[in-house]
């Protein structure tokens, strides 16, 4: 079940960015052969003054987007939400 984006406009461009990210990463190791699973976003929102990113990651299981997420969920401390 989704729950949607519950965060301010002051993380769109990190969120953009991660998105864009998540989705080359995943075409490039396809096109390689190596197939990764698409990544669904379940709920974006704040908690502790800190970006929150849950996706399907038991389907994905990929430690590279794994870590792409942890990543923006530690710059998002530095952005103010709103």
């Amino acid at each position: 079940m989704s729950r949607g984006f519950e965060c301010g406009e002051g993380w769109f461009d990190l969120i953009d960015t991660l998105c864009a990210s998540i989705q080359s990463y995943i075409d490039q190791e396809n096109e390689a052969g190596n197939p990764v699973k698409q990544v669904v976003a379940r709920q974006v929102k704040e908690k502790l003054y800190t970006l929150r990113f849950y996706y399907n990651a038991k389907e994905v299981n990929d430690p590279f987007i794994d870590g792409m997420i942890y990543f923006a969920e530690r710059i998002s401390e530095k952005i103010p939400q709103e």
